[in-house]
């Protein structure tokens, strides 16, 4: 498989704590800027992304494997994180990446002395730079590793060809201002219909904007506040389960958005004909996370209630 331009493209820049990360020139952003791509993964995309519950299942039987999707391969310090927390445990997992190209992988493979997530991985690498692909034994874990190249948001328009539900979504492409179309309620919905209704999933990403968060609430999912990472005092986690959020979004946030709106709502929270007949918050407090609050009665009039978290109910 070649990647084309990637040395071009791409360039080291060293992180204020130290060690590296890697600057994409062309879209003008930094992957793991902050924390670094070694202490962000381990922490969001495997800890937060409760990846240890998920495996604990898997060897328990209750169900055959685990299925991650990593949106946003980049340099795979995401991917690896996962296959590293894996590695430890006699699981079967099916890991897609998806990302436009392999270029940012290829470029960190030849970086590898300098960053220090890729050592002792390299073999690994090398053979899915090759063929978009890794089957095999990883540490105590069966591991099937494909990559999926293209733009998510058609792909899950699509989807060719069709693949499992996800148990985890590690949703970390660029941000919202560099790459708005990843990040609208459109897609999250048509990500949320992927989902196995009768199986828990969930989802985390950096961003902490009431914008995303909104879009992700109006697809149907509950959503919660997520750890820090680095500087960053809080990320965002998302799940079809209430119950797998411990710092779920609450009535004080809500308020907060109906005083202040997310600047950008009706480009990111859906259709704008729609939310001009009803604002975002008056479709938020019929969601499921927020339909139990105490409202006033002439706020609450009309409210419905509906326990299933499906988009389709509020």
């Amino acid at each position: 498989m070649e990647h084309g331009g990637s040395n071009s493209r791409f360039e080291l820049v060293p992180l204020a704590g130290g060690g590296w990360a890697v600057h994409d020139r062309a879209w003008g952003e930094t992957m793991h800027p902050v924390a670094g791509p070694e202490i962000e993964p381990a922490a969001l995309y495997v800890e937060e992304l409760q990846l240890p519950q998920l495996w604990t299942r898997v060897e328990s039987g209750r169900q055959a494997l685990a299925v991650v999707w990593d949106v946003g391969l980049g340099a795979g310090a995401n991917a690896l994180a996962v296959l590293r927390s894996a590695a430890a445990r006699r699981v079967r997992l099916r890991l897609w990446s998806f990302d436009l190209s392999l270029d940012a992988l290829a470029f960190a493979r030849a970086e590898a002395g300098r960053l220090r997530y890729l050592a002792g991985w390299e073999s690994l690498v090398d053979e899915f730079l090759a063929r978009g692909a890794f089957t095999g034994t990883v540490g105590a874990a069966g591991v099937e590793w494909r990559y999926v190249e293209g733009d998510f948001a058609r792909w899950l328009a699509v989807d060719e060809p069709p693949a499992d539900a996800p148990d985890a979504v590690a949703f970390d492409p660029y941000s919202p201002s560099c790459h708005p179309d990843l990040w609208t309620a459109e897609v999250f919905r048509r990500l949320y219909g992927r989902l196995d209704p009768s199986r828990p999933c969930v989802l985390t990403t950096y961003s902490r904007s009431n914008r995303v968060r909104t879009a992700l609430l109006m697809a149907g999912f509950f959503v919660g506040r997520g750890r820090p990472v680095g500087v960053k005092e809080e990320t965002t986690v998302a799940s079809n389960r209430l119950e797998l959020l411990s710092r779920p979004l609450d009535h004080a946030w809500l308020d907060r958005l109906r005083k202040t709106p997310p600047a950008g709502s009706g480009r990111h929270a859906g259709d704008a004909h729609r939310m001009a007949a009803l604002s975002v918050w008056e479709r938020l407090r019929r969601h499921p996370q927020f339909a139990g609050l105490r409202m006033s009665p002439a706020r609450d009039q009309g409210a419905g209630s509906s326990g299933s978290g499906r988009s389709a109910s509020f």
